[in-house]
């Protein structure tokens, strides 16, 4: 698998919640799809994710350090990126020199 393209866009929150800290009802999220390669159906598949709530968007970011890093990186950097989806646990392990599961 290899990711293709990553698109980030920054969405309201829309929530009237308030605390003494924070005003949600004008906070944003960044939301991101990572495109692959791997296609079924005749599409590409996709995954999606959201930042944490309670915190602005951080497509700025994204944009000028993250995404093109992510895309930059070489095939073991997306294998590991692979291990993580279907084996969270791998890449610590063997990044740390832990013993393996």
């Amino acid at each position: 698998m290899k990711i293709v393209d990553i698109r980030e866009t920054a969405i309201p929150l829309k929530s009237k919640l308030a605390n003494s800290s924070f005003d949600f009802t004008e906070m944003t999220t960044s939301v991101v799809a990572v495109i692959t390669d791997v296609m079924q159906d005749g599409k590409p598949v996709a995954g999606f994710a959201f930042n944490s709530t309670g915190r602005y968007a951080c497509g700025a970011a994204m944009r000028a350090r993250f995404i093109p890093r992510i895309l930059a990186a070489d095939p073991f950097a997306a294998q590991v990126f692979e291990s993580l989806l279907t084996r969270p646990w791998k890449p610590v392990f063997a990044t740390t020199g832990a013993l393996q599961p």
